[in-house]
């Protein structure tokens, strides 16, 4: 009941701030070769400008990740110019060292997603890969997702919108792939175009079917003052059930006064299986931060388009894992860095959450 999970609540409160500062929760993660891209754009004309944002899954003895790429040339609709988005595939033995497919696997279709697809999560439900994204007209953003049972992850279809009639930008959806009390449940982001940075928060969604959703009424992860997630708050990989409950890994942004003073983080939180709305425990600090030369340089080669925002809030420091996978007896924790290349972090051994 409400009561019990409430003591319940403050108990992991108080014993997640009395336990040391290194033995609970999700430990921090190591960046790779001192932060240097596993994955830089240049292959293909598509993903000549940058290479971000990428899902991982593991499909056979091998890590797949699918990422957000745009090449250097721009298309003008509605008097608008804009560099489109598409997503693309690599494959890996060993986690770090990619082959890339020569071809986009997720492209501009639909009248919803005719401007650009944009940062992918994947899971595996039963024989079929479901792939959320963020699709965009040019006006709004919206959350979109497509299946699979094709294990070369090349061909996706039965794309639908997860909320068609949300006026509101939708995003970021993390799907957890087990279903909890008969329901699947959609962590994601949403908030109006002009929202105020309090107003980006985390919300949930729940579905039967994948395909009809009801969002629940309020926000489940909000911004905190004083904290490294100050200014936004958005799902990360998809949510993993662990014992303790379903735990969220999620992207974290704060700021100063101005626009330079931004910085990016992951963190976590830890959510009631039995109510997934309901928070448990949080992180006092994040598991990963950007730390090293080049994300902090948000190298854009190449691509025209850099303006005052891009430089100093949207490149330049930014740091957003959206794929995570056990592989090799460690954790592979892969992200965009610098919304130009693609890194990956590890933590060894198989316990994620330790209480």
């Amino acid at each position: 009941d409400a009561g019990r999970t409430r003591h319940i609540h403050c108990d992991r409160m108080k014993r997640m701030r009395g336990a040391g500062r290194h033995h609970h929760g999700v430990q921090p993660f190591r960046h790779h070769d001192h932060g240097e891209a596993i994955l830089s754009p240049g292959a293909f004309p598509w993903q000549q400008g940058r290479v971000y944002n990428p899902a991982a899954i593991v499909v056979g003895r091998r890590v797949a990740l699918l990422y957000r790429a745009q090449g250097t040339e721009r298309d003008r609709e509605d008097g608008r110019w804009h560099w489109p988005s598409v997503i693309g595939l690599a494959w890996s033995t060993n986690g770090k060292t990619f082959t890339l497919e020569r071809r986009p696997v997720l492209t501009p279709r639909v009248s919803w997603d005719r401007w650009a697809v944009e940062d992918p999560r994947v899971v595996r439900i039963g024989r079929a890969f479901v792939l959320t994204y963020t699709a965009s007209d040019g006006r709004r953003a919206h959350l979109a997702l497509a299946k699979t049972t094709d294990r070369t992850l090349r061909r996706w279809r039965e794309r639908t919108l997860c909320f068609p009639q949300e006026s509101r930008w939708t995003k970021a959806g993390a799907l957890l792939p087990e279903r909890l009390n008969g329901r699947y449940y959609l962590y994601f982001q949403m908030h109006a175009r002009n929202a105020r940075p309090k107003e980006t928060h985390m919300w949930l969604a729940s579905s039967k079917n994948l395909r009809t959703w009801e969002v629940y009424p309020r926000p489940v992860l909000t911004a905190r003052r004083g904290h490294f997630d100050n200014l936004l708050v958005e799902p990360g990989p998809p949510p993993l059930l662990v014992p303790e409950g379903i735990l969220v890994l999620y992207n974290a942004a704060s700021a100063s006064h101005n626009i330079r003073g931004r910085t990016f983080a992951v963190g976590w939180a830890l959510f009631d299986r039995h109510d997934p709305s309901q928070l448990l425990e949080r992180c006092e600090r994040p598991i990963l931060k950007a730390e090293h030369t080049t994300e902090r340089r948000g190298r854009v080669p190449r691509v025209p388009f850099r303006n005052e925002l891009e430089h100093a809030g949207r490149v330049a420091g930014t740091i957003f894992a959206e794929g995570l996978v056990f592989f090799r007896n460690r954790w592979l924790l892969y992200y965009g860095m610098g919304d130009t290349e693609i890194g990956v972090a590890s933590l060894p051994g198989r316990t994620l959450f330790r209480t």
